[in-house]
């Protein structure tokens, strides 16, 4: 199966770049607050509830932090990311789409690295990158 694999030194691999919670988050229909419109009501990525909180308050929150300033000690011990020698590099130029991981390694994977990164592990899925 053919994949687009990335170099180390790829600010941004093809298909662009993730943005999530540097310049905008989502509310869903129920009013649940989320990083991505993709990643929808995934339980590790909703950010609050503007039923109980404002908008400032959950783009403030501890959790929105946490979650941006995720670290490689909060990644799994079989991610590749944990031992990455990029991964702040990587980090702060966004080369992490986490729908891009959860379509390729499933929601219990989120953790892995980018499917494009030189470092994931091959993929079943077909994604295709243009």
């Amino acid at each position: 199966m053919s994949q687009y694999k990335g170099k180390p030194n790829d600010q941004c691999f093809k298909g662009g770049s993730c943005g999530i919670l540097e310049n905008r988050l989502f509310v869903l229909p129920d009013g649940k607050v989320t990083l991505c419109e993709q990643l929808y009501w995934h339980p590790q990525f909703i950010l609050g509830d503007l039923k109980e909180q404002t908008l400032a308050e959950i783009w403030q929150s501890p959790r929105a932090k946490a979650l941006f300033e995720m670290g490689q000690t909060q990644f799994r011990k079989n991610s590749a990311c944990t031992k990455c020698h990029i991964f702040e590099f990587c980090r702060k130029n966004h080369r992490r789409c986490l729908v891009k991981v959860i379509k390729a390694y499933g929601e219990k994977n989120w953790d892995y690295p980018d499917p494009r990164c030189q470092y994931a592990p091959s993929i079943q899925t077909n994604l295709i990158y243009k």
